[in-house]
C-alpha cells in the first residue's frame, strides 16, 4: 500500500527526538502527508498494545516480532528511503564468544530476510 493511502490517520510514534520518533513523521512528509501523532511511545509493546486498543497506526519494526499481536493488522507500506541501521557495540575481546557470534549472525540472517 502506499504511504499517501494512510492520510487521515491517526499516528503513534516514537519520543520525540529519537529515530523511532522522527520515523513516521519523516516518511509521511515524504509521501506529501502530515502526521497526526496522537501518541509517543519508544516501547515496541506499547505501540502495538495502542494500535491493538484503536488509538492510531504506527511503524513497527519486523524485528519486535509484534505483528503476531491478535488485534493488529500489518500491511506492507511503500515508503521510499526506509528502512534502519543496526549497530553491535562489543566490548573487546568478546567478538570471538560463541553466544556474541550466535547473536551477530542472527542479525546478519535478519539483514537480509
Amino acid at each position: 500500500m502506499p504511504l499517501a493511502e494512510l492520510a487521515g490517520e491517526r499516528w503513534i510514534a516514537g519520543e520525540a527526538g529519537t529515530y523511532f520518533g522522527q520515523l513516521a513523521e519523516a516518511l509521511c512528509r515524504q509521501a506529501g502527508l502530515v502526521p497526526d501523532v496522537v501518541h509517543r511511545s519508544s516501547d515496541s509493546a506499547v505501540v502495538a498494545a495502542l494500535v491493538a486498543a484503536g488509538h492510531g497506526i504506527a511503524f513497527i519494526p519486523a524485528l519486535a516480532h509484534l505483528h503476531q499481536h491478535p488485534r493488529v493488522r500489518v500491511i506492507d507500506v511503500v515508503a521510499e528511503h526506509a528502512g534502519r541501521d543496526i549497530v553491535a557495540l562489543l566490548r573487546p575481546g568478546s567478538e570471538g564468544r560463541p553466544a556474541v557470534q550466535a547473536v551477530l549472525h542472527a542479525l546478519e540472517r535478519a539483514s537480509r530476510a
